[in-house]
């Protein structure tokens, strides 16, 4: 097409693309439940439809590749297509579809057990803490969720897998807070509540003397505990520290990663609120 010289019109494009249809069956869902079912190709192709209730969805004009295939319900574990007819919940187990084809897959809740965890972030006063990420992860269930407590300080994790080992936490300005050990693996857990303990503990405060740098805070076995960057006047605190336990405090000053260790083991730096340990 030469259009060194003016304009060019009615320029007819074709495009010969085969697509083909995935048919998703879903049972074992309330007539009220809305679930959407999403297909995608790491090469480019996707598709995705919405559906209420158990029943059928077609999604269109997909192009032949490999896709991913789940489905998803609120209060629901998410299904993965996996191989054939069987399905999974969890991600890193799912396998490919190869549409080169119309074909058909299936998701059904009926045999799958989820658990709840819910509960409050408070502060040391007991006053709720509102707009707070909390976390939950279970490393035995390879599971992992996030959500921001409400207006009363309230969260709750829908449709986990079933495991004993959940922590449940969140980085408050009252220092980092987690309950271990929650176990969901026959039942939900309710009531978990994430509150900092006012009794044996205190504040640490660090001047490090060299401005901004990284402050890592160790136990006495050298286990790291918890680190954070100190401000321009190279001040940094440390909240609701264990009075029954010897830390040792490092300073990572040019920011690189490599921690000098500078003060050694002071328990007395933690006994006493609002101690300042200047390096």
């Amino acid at each position: 097409m030469d259009a060194s010289s003016g304009d060019q019109s009615s320029i007819d494009l074709t495009f010969n693309v085969t697509t083909h249809t995935l048919t998703a069956t879903v049972a074992g869902l309330s007539d009220s439940d809305t679930v959407y079912v999403n297909a995608w190709d790491p090469q480019g192709g996707f598709g995705w439809k919405k559906l209420t209730g158990n029943g059928s969805v077609v999604i269109e004009k997909l192009p032949a590749g490999i896709y991913y295939v789940s489905a998803w319900a609120d209060g629901k574990a998410e299904l993965f297509y996996k191989d054939g007819t069987d399905t999974t919940e969890r991600y890193h187990e799912a396998g490919q579809l190869s549409i080169s084809g119309d074909v058909a897959t299936s998701f059904s809740w009926a045999n799958v057990t989820t658990h709840l965890i819910s509960g409050t972030v408070l502060d040391a006063s007991g006053t709720a803490v509102t707009d707070q990420l909390v976390s939950a992860f279970s490393n035995n269930a390879s599971a992992y969720q996030s959500v921001i407590t409400d207006s009363n300080g309230a969260y709750e994790f829908k449709a986990l897998t079933p495991a004993s080992d959940y922590v449940v936490d969140a980085w408050t300005v009252d220092g980092h807070l987690e309950v271990t050990g929650v176990d969901i693996s026959t039942a939900d857990a309710t009531g978990t509540t994430l509150q900092p303990v006012s009794s044996g503990r205190h504040d640490l405060t660090i001047t490090t003397g060299t401005g901004m740098g990284i402050v890592g805070l160790f136990d006495a076995s050298g286990t790291f505990v918890q680190a954070g960057v100190a401000d321009a006047s190279g001040t940094l605190q440390f909240k609701g520290l264990d009075d029954t336990t010897s830390y040792t405090i490092k300073l990572d000053a040019n920011m690189d990663g490599d921690y000098a260790d500078t003060d050694g083991s002071d328990t007395s730096a933690v006994h006493s609120s609002g101690t300042t340990l200047q390096f």
